[in-house]
């Protein structure tokens, strides 16, 4: 990847619509989400290791975990995102929706 990128959701269970790929470095991929009421959410999940990112009408949070599925609030949707691999530049990412029970 030479330059950010958006990538759209489309799961109308979401309270948004897009979450962005600013940056693939050596060691992760730095992802920003943008919160309906507050900031725009930024971190840099590493290799092998998986983002939850929701929003809830108090904010949103982003958590990362790299040994199990993050925790998170009961009765929230979320989107999961796992960096597989990174490879000259290139990440790959694997995307699920997911709900608390």
């Amino acid at each position: 990847m030479s330059k950010p990128v958006t990538i759209k959701l489309f799961d109308a269970r979401l309270s948004f619509s897009s979450f962005r790929i600013k940056k693939v470095k050596a060691r992760g991929v730095e992802i920003a989400v943008p919160s309906a009421t507050g900031p725009t959410l930024i971190m840099t999940v590493k290799k092998g290791c998986t983002a939850a990112f929701f929003q809830a009408d108090n904010g949103g949070w982003i958590i990362e975990s790299c040994s199990r599925k993050p925790d998170f609030p009961r009765d929230f949707t979320q989107q999961l995102m796992t960096v597989k691999d990174i490879t000259d530049g290139t990440a790959i990412l694997n995307l699920k929706i997911s709900r608390a029970r």
